[in-house]
């Protein structure tokens, strides 16, 4: 929240730079433009610049790829699951950083209520004044009402304004005068200046602790009062007599100055009464500043529409997230390139990977050869954007696309997180496609026993079906027996998603569609954590959770707050988790979502503790088991969200 806060002022902040420019620019040209600068600056601090931007995010980015759908082969993960059954948990600093926010919170939120308070005060004081005021003959559009308070002409109200004068006024100005008076007040009126300077007590109130925008409040009077001034002197009325109006309304009723209404008096006294004794003609807006103003306006909201264009994401799948454009990682590019050369010739190189990804891929590397060999000769590579820590890059070969995923862990830049998958067109993104389901139901059967039918699995990918048997049948024995198969959706990656509910649990299955002779091209599986809201978590897992996130983001975890087993688990994967975590950006809150139903592969599921976590760049569901007697973690995991 803080970065965003921040974000927003400093952007108003340059927009009130830039209007302070332009002020300047046309300092001897009419108030009025000046007043309409400041004015479009206040209403900057209420419009967040990333509503232009997600006007932009809605535009076509140029050179971006077709969104088509895909068929989703295979994933390459470290051959341990981080942390535990599920993956990895880290959690923010809950006890220092969001009750440090919290406590911000509260001192703003009683600064504003405190300034909105006086504010519906005088306004409620101005309301009983108009409700004891005499009516007068109305004045043109303008409705006229006298109070025996003594208080200075004034226009009262935003949407039914009526001019307000103190009883006895015509005893101290002459009738020339009161025209002038008159005169100020329509002005006044024609351009709805009350609406505008509740526009602006409105953003004093929620930004009442910045000091650029009381300052900017006095640019706006300024520049109103200045307006109305040129705007009397325009119809002809005598400088001399204006100006001692105005000195008069000064000296008799400036004693009690109205908030909430336009009056007569206001910004630099002096300053004013020499304008308008001068009675210059300002300059009229000459070409050159006509385009300038134009093009500041059109500057800025374009930029706004770039960095929103810019920031659109490209076509992505619902299994994997969708990646934020940024600079890609020095040599990720160059790494995906060398890896799809090694999985095409059926050999790598095991320095270049972390050890337990380089046992994974092992024994699935004749499957990936073969595979990757029918996809052909890499044409190009482009990077795509970083999506959970991960370079995403979209690489086209002479028959085929293909998504490549990946993470290297400094100082050495070796693999730590390999993802790849092919890219394929898909005519119907609506409907199942035909033969999915009973094929999904029998290789759901075939798993369970062991025993993987060869016939329903296409060739290209049987060798990496069978290596994952053992795994699959481990966690479907566990789960029990299916009760019910459910199509959802088709997922932008062309595959077939299906919920599939057991005993102990549920998973969801992707299947890619089949292949010309009914066979599975693809198909992979992942775990669904039902959650029972309400409730509390157990004692200090919060607390556990923020201190265990920031210690994966600093790169130093507590080993003593965890048991001997989860600190050795910790240990291996922390070069791939604290990388993942750190590129997630900054955390910025922590929320309760209730608890786990059911408990997955014999790891204790059941009874944890399940947060949602918001990052800088990402959300992420993190899961915790209760703590041990002596406040230990023993259980911790994450999934990445969005």
């Amino acid at each position: 929240m803080m970065a965003l806060l921040f974000d927003h002022l400093w952007q108003s902040t340059l927009f009130v730079a830039v209007a302070g420019i332009l002020a300047t620019v046309l300092r001897n040209n009419r108030a009025v433009l000046r007043y309409w600068l400041w004015l479009a600056a206040s209403a900057k601090f209420l419009l967040p610049i990333g509503l232009l931007a997600a006007l932009g995010s809605l535009l076509p980015t140029p050179g971006q790829l077709p969104e088509v759908s895909t068929k989703f082969l295979y994933s390459v993960d470290p051959a341990i699951e981080p942390f535990s059954a599920p993956e990895p948990v880290i959690n923010v600093p809950a006890a220092n950083g969001s009750d440090f926010e919290t406590y911000l919170l509260v001192i703003w939120a009683v600064g504003a209520l405190s300034f909105l308070s006086v504010s519906l005060l005088r306004w409620w004081h101005l309301r009983v004044m108009l409700r004891s005021a005499v009516v007068m003959p109305s004045v043109g559009p303008l409705r006229v009402r006298s109070s025996f308070s003594c208080v200075e002409p004034a226009l009262v109200g935003i949407f039914h304004p009526v001019l307000l004068l103190p009883a006895g006024i015509t005893e101290h100005l002459s009738s020339d005068e009161m025209n002038a008076v008159v005169a100020h007040e329509l002005c006044h009126l024609r351009r709805r200046d009350n609406l505008a300077a509740a526009a602006h007590m409105a953003v004093q109130a929620l930004f009442w602790f910045y000091p650029p925008v009381w300052w900017l409040g006095r640019k706006l009077i300024e520049e109103r009062e200045r307006a109305c001034d040129e705007a009397v002197l325009a119809t002809g009325a005598d400088p001399n007599i204006y100006a001692e109006s105005i000195l008069k309304v000064c000296k008799f009723y400036l004693r009690s100055p109205l908030i909430c209404a336009a009056g007569l008096s206001g910004a630099d006294l002096r300053s004013r009464i020499e304008a308008v004794l001068r009675n210059r003609a300002p300059f009229t807006l000459g070409k050159a500043k006509k385009l300038l103003l134009t093009f500041s306006a059109f500057g800025v909201s374009a930029i706004a529409v770039f960095f929103g264009i810019v920031s659109t994401p490209l076509a992505m799948t619902e299994t994997f997230a969708t990646p934020t454009l940024q600079v890609g990682t020095p040599g990720a590019e160059a790494a995906v390139l060398r890896t799809i050369k090694e999985f095409r010739s059926g050999k790598i190189d095991e320095t270049e990977y972390i050890a337990p990804l380089a046992g994974t891929i092992q024994p699935l590397l004749k499957g990936f050869s073969i595979r990757i060999q029918g996809w052909g000769a890499v044409k190009s590579i482009a990077f795509k954007g970083i999506d959970a820590g991960w370079d995403v890059y979209d690489v086209v070969h002479d028959h085929a696309l293909s998504e490549w995923r990946i993470l290297l862990l400094p100082p050495e830049g070796k693999i730590g997180v390999l993802y790849f998958s092919k890219v394929f067109p898909r005519s119907n993104n609506l409907m199942q496609s035909p033969g999915t389901e009973a094929a999904l139901r029998r290789t759901i059967t075939d798993l369970s026993s062991g025993k993987l039918n060869a016939n329903d699995i296409a060739p290209d990918f049987l060798d990496e079906m069978q290596k994952a048997v053992p795994p699959y049948q481990k966690q479907l024995n566990y789960l029990g027996a299916l009760k019910s198969l459910t199509f959802k959706s088709v997922n932008s990656l062309g595959l077939d998603v299906y919920e599939a509910s057991f005993t102990r649990g549920q998973l969801e299955w992707l299947v890619a569609p089949l292949s010309p002779e009914g066979k599975i091209q693809s198909l992979a599986m992942r775990l669904i954590y039902p959650i029972v809201k309400g409730g509390k978590p157990h004692p200090g897992t919060q607390a556990s959770l923020a201190r265990f996130i920031a210690s994966l983001q600093n790169g130093r975890p507590n080993y003593e707050e965890m048991t001997s087993k989860m600190a050795n688990v910790v240990r291996l994967q922390l070069p791939i988790v604290g990388a993942r975590i750190r590129r997630l950006g900054a955390a910025r809150d922590i929320t309760f979502m209730g608890h786990g139903v059911q408990t997955v592969a014999g790891q204790g599921v059941q009874g944890t503790d399940i947060y949602e976590v918001t990052f800088a760049n990402k959300k992420a569901q993190w899961i915790i088991g209760p703590l041990t007697a002596d406040g230990k973690v023993q259980s911790i995991g994450y999934l990445i969200l969005n």
